[in-house]
């Protein structure tokens, strides 16, 4: 008798997971033709290192990690693990990464469900969550971005940790164990795939308080003080976890250059205006319209301005309501509570370089979603008409197909870079990215007059940009204007001295000119900075070999061999170096 409860429960779930599957995958499948775009070229393509996976396996769990990391800001190396892995798999076969992403959707869905019924105890209910997750048009980004697939890692991780914590019992210590220690694990990764997970200790903490049984009408001292109590030593588990991954984040695996990406504002004003930040945040997750890859942001000049106060007013109603929520529905107020507590990371208390991006939303969706879905059941039931279950399907149906079509259309914006940012810049014209990206289309679309006319919009839009004046130089380049595209690079190098590709380019330059001490030099720096550049270690060899010193260029060439052992071009070299030495004996 109970084999076959147990059966039947499992199976009740079959239907509405093979419904958000079915959905998921329909909403995303012309995903599966985009190409590489926005970080990806950064993470993937250009990313050197990850061709040479076996090379760089130490790097991994130690500071060299932001060498071969493509460009990660911060220490994430489960995502750039799954990337370099991917690499191995498919190569630079946009198709397979896309695919990843596309599963991992499916199966965070899958896990919205899940703990929705956790929460709920109702499978339609639950169903609903799912399929506004499923659908949301926000989540496209993620999705979408190849190099975005840490958000999706991230919050695979988070949910299954929060799964099991929730399945945790008061008996059954020894399955309690197992499922404590898969979480704590789970957790582990989810941080080293982003930061966005670093609040789930909160969100346990949360769920028993609100939800785990025996539940209490009122949240007091007493009460808290008693679930920690009974609780402390899981607390404790996840409270390690957290101290061990800051430890790692900010002191033994840091980067150094993080600093000069914190650009926004003082701590006062991220602080004052921190309703308005989460406000844009709520819109977007209501009114998904005008979706946009590079969101310009600033703070008001003014705290009195309309925008501010009616943005503290509603966040701050809105912090109220869960409170009075919370007797009628602890499901709702957790709801809320999950949203603004989990895109806490992103609230740039502690600055980050980019305040506000869609996918910065997919872990806190998940409470706008369970939130929605409650206010869904729970209207529609009031309704006293013999009708209103076939409003309220009518109600769900219309918002799914609505956001779906949003998300199939928004899917398209990312086919390719061209079609990215200039859509992006119909929504959003003073994006600088949008500028500076579309020039580099134009460049190599071989289009020059409109690669000038973005790279000089984007140094109009931020003087201080250093890409910008790298990607003037380029085009002039193309133009034949050598001393003007030596001047950009120079400009480039002064703002930036650390920007190897700038002096690489000077150095082709100057070796074209046969100024072979200036391209020297400035291979050399290249090399300094990145000694596993093998192109410009190449260069740097020929360099020499021009100017008669070829047990220097040998050197160089050998260095190469080491990192790439299959380089014909520099086999070639050696070999003619060698042959000219020995000649010469």
């Amino acid at each position: 008798m109970r084999n076959k409860i147990i059966e039947k429960t499992k199976t009740t779930h079959l239907l509405p997971i093979s419904l958000l599957v079915c959905v998921s995958a329909l909403i995303y499948f012309n995903s599966l033709s985009n190409g590489f775009v926005y970080d990806d070229f950064g993470t993937i393509v250009e990313n050197v290192h990850i061709k040479r996976f076996g090379n760089y396996l130490s790097s991994f769990y130690n500071p060299s990690y932001f060498k071969i990391s493509g460009g990660e800001a911060s220490y994430r190396p489960v995502a750039t693990l799954s990337y370099y892995l991917l690499y191995a798999i498919f190569d630079l076969n946009p198709f397979g990464y896309h695919l990843i992403s596309f599963a991992l959707h499916i199966f965070n869905v899958i896990l919205v469900y899940q703990i929705a019924h956790v929460i709920l105890d109702d499978k339609r209910s639950s169903a609903i969550a799912g399929l506004l997750f499923a659908c949301h048009p926000v989540n496209t980004e993620a999705v979408n971005g190849i190099s975005y697939n840490e958000d999706l890692i991230a919050a695979f991780f988070f949910f299954l940790a929060l799964l099991l914590y929730m399945k945790l019992k008061t008996i059954a210590p020894k399955r309690n164990l197992v499922l404590f220690i898969l979480s704590l694990l789970f957790f582990l990764l989810g941080l080293l795939s982003k930061e966005m997970a670093i609040t789930l200790p909160a969100m346990v903490v949360l769920y028993d308080l609100t939800l785990r049984e025996p539940v209490s009408r009122e949240i007091s001292v007493n009460r808290v003080l008693e679930v920690v109590e009974n609780r402390k030593y899981y607390y404790m588990g996840y409270l390690g976890i957290s101290i061990f991954y800051l430890w790692l984040r900010f002191f033994a695996i840091y980067n150094p250059e993080e600093v000069e990406t914190q650009i926004w504002g003082r701590l006062i004003d991220r602080i004052i205006y921190l309703p308005g930040v989460i406000f844009d945040y709520i819109k977007l997750s209501l009114f998904p319209f005008n979706l946009n890859a590079d969101y310009v942001f600033s703070y008001p000049t003014r705290f009195l301005d309309v925008w501010p106060v009616l943005s503290l007013i509603i966040v701050l109603g809105l912090v109220i309501f869960s409170f009075f929520a919370f007797r009628r529905s602890r499901a709702a107020s957790f709801g809320i509570w999950w949203y603004f507590i989990t895109l806490f990371p992103v609230y740039n208390l502690i600055q980050i370089y980019n305040p506000f991006a869609e996918r910065y939303l997919y872990i806190p969706l998940f409470g706008f979603c369970l939130v929605i879905a409650i206010l869904i059941e729970y209207g529609l039931n009031r309704l006293s008409f013999n009708r209103s279950g076939v409003v309220k399907a009518a109600i769900i149906l219309g918002i799914v197909v609505f956001y779906s079509m949003i998300s199939i259309n928004r899917n398209k914006d990312w086919q390719d870079s061209y079609s990215l940012w200039t859509k992006t810049l119909a929504v959003e014209p003073n994006s600088v990215r949008a500028h500076g990206n579309l020039a580099r289309v134009y460049q190599e679309k071989g289009l020059i007059e409109e690669s000038l006319r973005e790279v000089k919009k984007t140094i109009e839009l931020n003087p201080k940009d250093f890409k910008a004046y790298y990607n003037l130089g380029v085009t002039l380049g193309k133009q034949g204007f050598v001393t003007e595209a030596v001047s950009a690079y120079k400009k480039t190098i002064a703002m930036n001295p650390q920007f190897k590709n700038a002096h690489f380019n000077l150095g082709n330059i100057y070796k074209v000119q046969n100024l072979l001490e200036e391209a020297k030099q400035e291979y050399k720096k290249v090399v300094e900075i990145d000694p596993e550049d093998t192109e410009a270690r190449n260069n740097l060899g020929v360099i020499y070999a021009m100017q008669g010193k070829l047990d220097a260029a040998l050197i160089e060439w050998q260095k190469v061999i080491a990192l790439d052992p299959a380089n014909r071009d520099v086999h070639a070299n050696i070999e003619k170096a060698e042959k000219i030495i020995n000649q010469s004996k």
